[in-house]
């Protein structure tokens, strides 16, 4: 199917709107800061060790027992953008990223024209593919169930970019992701953000997102973005 015949992406339940309980969630934890950058390549470190699990178990009744910890698997080192007069590619390492599951990879991009979302799919020992989406749109929290758990639904449009390419290299953990600026409206400048989920172990999540040092709103509907990368021409 295109891009564009792709179902709506949808969110599910979040304990208290921060926690992650038994299913992966379109999750970016921290508030956009805006930066600027006159050049044509950027790049940023995430802080290491942050990774984040959640694991559930449904002993005791009727709630269930939620835990939270750390994983030294799936967690962001750095994320960089080149931005040249054609293209804007994304590259991503993540420690460990080969040894999860079920994981989603998600490149919020913000141009002076309007934001997106780079969708990274690992589809078994096939290769990685990547495709252009807008920015997920969510509604209003529910009331808390007799458990405390709060649900927030939300969905995206696919857009069409057939061009758009996307490579994986396992050892480095390396995932690197190019598409044309005409996708993008030629942006004058673009801002990258980024987070990864997947599951390892007993289906315990891991979740961790790329921040700038000091910043975080704990909200996982506002994504962190790098600074502005304008391309070499301007």
């Amino acid at each position: 199917m295109r891009p564009t015949d792709r179902p709506v992406r949808q969110t599910v339940g979040v304990r208290r709107l921060a926690l992650l309980t038994c299913a992966l969630l379109t999750c970016a934890l921290l508030l956009a800061v805006p930066g600027s950058a006159r050049a044509d390549t950027w790049s940023g470190p995430d802080p290491t060790g942050d990774a984040v699990t959640y694991g559930y178990d449904p002993d005791p009744p009727p709630c269930g027992t939620e835990t939270e910890g750390r994983s030294r698997n799936g967690d962001i080192r750095r994320l960089a953008v080149r931005h040249t007069g054609d293209d804007v590619t994304l590259v991503l390492r993540v420690v460990g990223l080969g040894k999860l599951k079920q994981i989603y990879l998600s490149l919020p991009l913000r141009t002076n024209r309007r934001s997106y979302d780079v969708v990274v799919d690992f589809p078994g020992k096939r290769p990685v593919r990547a495709s252009l989406w807008t920015p997920t749109t969510y509604g209003e929290p529910s009331e808390p169930d007799e458990c405390g758990n709060v649900y927030v639904g939300g969905g995206a449009q696919g857009l069409g970019c057939p061009e758009i390419a996307a490579s994986f290299d396992r050892p480095t953990g390396r995932v690197t992701v190019t598409l044309p600026r005409s996708c993008l409206g030629t942006p004058r400048w673009v801002q990258a953000g980024a987070s990864v989920q997947g599951t390892h172990g007993n289906d315990v999540v891991v979740l961790d997102h790329w921040q700038r040092p000091g910043t975080g709103d704990d909200d996982f509907r506002t994504p962190d973005y790098g600074a502005r990368v304008r391309h070499s021409n301007h």
